[in-house]
């Protein structure tokens, strides 16, 4: 699988992998920099390309401190429609 841009959620790599073969086979996304690394280990990107993992789920571990930094408080939670 093809990748211009390795600076995206690690979801959108094994959702690829996932679907269908498709007309676009490469995922590209804006040159931005998230402001915490999401990731224990980040995803590395080598000649265009990434290795989806074979591990469940994401495949990778979150950050630790970027979870304890910011945890999860019902009180502020919010549902997520797709309208």
């Amino acid at each position: 699988m093809k990748i211009t841009e390795v600076r995206a959620l690690p979801l959108a790599i094994p959702m690829r992998e996932a679907t269908p073969p498709s007309p676009w086979p490469y995922i590209e996304f804006p040159p931005v920099d998230l402001e915490a690394p999401l990731l224990a280990e980040p995803i590395r990107c080598r000649d265009g390309f990434v290795t989806v993992g074979e591990r469940p789920g994401l495949g990778a571990d979150p950050n630790p401190e970027v979870l304890a930094r910011d945890p999860y408080q019902r009180a502020t939670a919010r549902p997520f429609y797709l309208t």
